[in-house]
């Protein structure tokens, strides 16, 4: 996978997004960083062709960060949402708000 190719700036908390940036371009998946999609809401990335809201977390992502993305799916021009973290707990969701929900964990692609 195009990740495993950046898997060294995965590493690097300020590299995070340059190497999620440059898997998506190596794959040809346009975005844009922090895209303000609305007043108070600033997506990690937004995918225009998809209409889909990019979260990255460098943690373990929970529960707990399912309000902030869910916020995100509310939005009608969102039409799904990525989450994209070292880890995800087995009951992050992969359906948010009658929306899909991608789960990508990273740690998979440090090895």
């Amino acid at each position: 996978m195009a990740l495993r190719r950046h898997r060294s700036l995965l590493m690097q908390e300020l590299c995070i997004h340059d190497a999620i940036e440059g898997a998506l371009l190596d794959v040809g998946i346009e975005c844009v960083r922090e895209y303000v999609i609305a007043p108070g809401s600033r997506l990690d990335f937004w995918l225009p062709a998809t209409r889909t809201a990019v979260e990255v977390k460098k943690r373990r992502a929970g529960l707990g960060d399912l309000q902030q993305v869910a916020r995100y799916l509310d939005l009608p021009v969102v039409d799904s949402g990525v989450l994209i973290a070292m880890r995800i707990a087995e009951d992050v969701p992969t359906v948010l708000r009658g929306k899909p929900l991608g789960r990508v964990e990273f740690w998979k692609y440090l090895l």
